[in-house]
């Protein structure tokens, strides 16, 4: 960007020399000036409309930039002609002069084109009312107001001299407004195109000052504003061709400098309001009226400014207790899900007939106590009911679900708490004991076979079915889920071949270093 810019400014600065150091003379000079005036507004046109033929957005408005520019350089040329061909003064008003303003609604169009107007549009109109007003107090009392007060000779002339800073002041506006609204990937390519227009807008406003006060003459060192204008425009145009645009419709906040500028150009008219009063004591009727309208656009213009902070204000107490109820939603939906896998845990590993621990419970308890290890031993009593089968048959499945639920009951009753009893399914149970219960174990067992041999009152009837019981003890350091379920289910069936309704305990408890039942 340095180096593209500094290839732009270059010819500015040979065109001041040659206007500091005339040289070839005052007519070489003239020439000099005129030539480069048509040949950079013909450059900037070119490059626009280059720019509009390949870009990808922003088409219609390069294409208007780029004609407004072809329309002024065609207008210069025909000045030269007059001034340097023709050896004459140009006439008033003449072909140039359309070719001039033409460049005012062309560039207006095209540069609305770039300025977003969707979101915030009272706040955009209202800045855009400021600098307009701003701009128009400017021109009125340096050029406006004394061109308005002088007699034209005919009323096009006239028309035509109040045309000038009238395209300026819009001009301008359209680029202070773009100024404020420009994004990050477009500041520096339309900071350049606006430093443009407001160099070719001073440009014409010396022009018409010098001109009103009978002081100007060609190759004007303010002409170095057209040549220097038309120079930026088409190195914007260049730029544009060479930026990537950013992508998404993410807008970043402005800085604040690019949110004060619309007070720029009105701070600019405050200060040559106080001069005017200075010098004539009286700023007249059109300046005062201006004046006041201005004052009445700023306060708009601040109200304006409250009313989005209070709705910045109260969308960000929304946004609060809209975060604030999302917690809420979320900690309930949490202890919810908390509740749901306490209950979904709670239903894989109960029986949900009897309410006991289930067999995929009770395996988890002799792999949590393996792998725990440590001294001791593990204790299982494995009961099958005896005559479980008849009862089923005779009265039906649910007297028999009735039994299985007060076997339950009485099954845990009978059963230390530091145990767990369980139901592996059908009639048959099992009871997990660890710690010193173990020692007792074939007491356990024994006292299980008594409780079960007294009658169970289910639905009206009294129901006799008995306990085999087979009781199993294991060593914590080599304990294993299968080979104690294995052992313990070959003693229970070696209780229920001798007799049934009592217990067997396997001789491991020696291994497990306890002492013989």
């Amino acid at each position: 960007m340095p180096v593209y810019a500094a290839a732009h400014l270059l010819p500015a600065g040979l065109a001041a020399v040659w206007l500091v150091t005339a040289i070839g003379g005052s007519e070489a000079t003239v020439l000099f000036t005129n030539l480069a005036q048509g040949l950079t507004s013909l450059y900037a046109g070119l490059a626009c409309v280059r720019t509009a033929m390949r870009a990808k957005t922003g088409r219609l408005g390069w294409a208007l930039l780029g004609a407004g520019a072809l329309c002024w350089s065609a207008g210069q040329f025909v000045w030269t002609w007059y001034e340097n061909v023709d050896g004459r003064e140009a006439p008033f008003p003449s072909l140039a002069d359309a070719g001039y303003l033409a460049l005012v609604p062309l560039t207006v169009v095209g540069a609305a084109t770039f300025i977003g107007t969707r979101r915030r549009a009272a706040r955009s109109v209202l800045d855009g009312l400021i600098i307009t007003g701003s701009l128009f107090y400017l021109s009125w009392a340096t050029v406006l107001g004394p061109l308005y007060h002088d007699v034209a000779a005919t009323t096009l002339e006239w028309l035509v001299t109040l045309a000038y800073p009238a395209g300026d002041v819009v001009v301008s506006s359209m680029m202070f407004i773009l100024f404020a609204q420009v994004r990050r990937d477009q500041r520096r390519v339309l900071g350049l195109l606006g430093t443009g227009y407001l160099a070719l807008a001073f440009a014409d406003t010396s022009f018409a000052y010098l001109v009103n006060s009978g002081s100007y003459a060609s190759s004007n060192f303010f002409d170095l504003g057209w040549i220097w204008g038309f120079l930026a425009i088409g190195a914007a145009a260049g730029l544009q061709r060479r930026t990537a645009p950013e992508g998404g419709r993410h807008r970043e906040a402005q800085p604040r400098f690019w949110a004060m500028l619309p007070y720029v150009p009105l701070a600019a008219a405050v200060t040559v309001s106080l001069a005017v009063t200075l010098h004539r004591g009286t700023v007249g009727p059109m300046l005062y009226v201006l004046s006041t309208l201005l004052v009445l656009l700023v306060v708009g213009r601040q109200m304006l400014s409250m009313r989005d902070n209070q709705r910045l204000a109260a969308d960000l107490h929304a946004s609060v207790r809209h975060l604030q109820a999302r917690e809420t939603e979320l900690r309930h939906s949490q202890q919810q899900l908390l509740f749901s896998e306490q209950q979904m845990r709670r239903l894989a590993y109960t029986d949900t007939l009897t309410g006991l621990a289930n067999r995929a419970a009770l395996f988890e308890r002799i792999d949590t106590v393996a792998m725990a290890g440590g001294p001791g031993a593990v204790g299982l009593l494995y009961l099958d009911l005896d005559g479980f089968k008849q009862v089923n048959d005779t009265y039906g499945h649910a007297v028999g679900d009735a039994l299985l639920t007060t076997v339950a009951h009485r099954l845990r009753a009978h059963t230390p708490d530091t145990s767990l009893p369980a139901r592996l399914g059908g009639d048959e149970f099992a009871v997990l004991v660890t710690g010193d219960e173990v020692h007792g174990l074939a007491d356990q067992a024994a006292l299980l076979v008594d409780a079960f041999a007294q009658p169970f009152a289910v639905a009206g009837l009294n129901l006799t079915v008995t306990a085999s019981i087979g009781a199993a003890i294991q060593p914590r350091a080599t304990l294993h889920r299968n080979d104690l379920l294995r052992q313990a289910d070959i003693a229970m069936y070696t209780a229920k071949s001798g007799g049934k309704s009592r217990y067997h305990l396997t001789g491991q408890h020696q291994a497990a270093g306890l002492p013989s039942s």
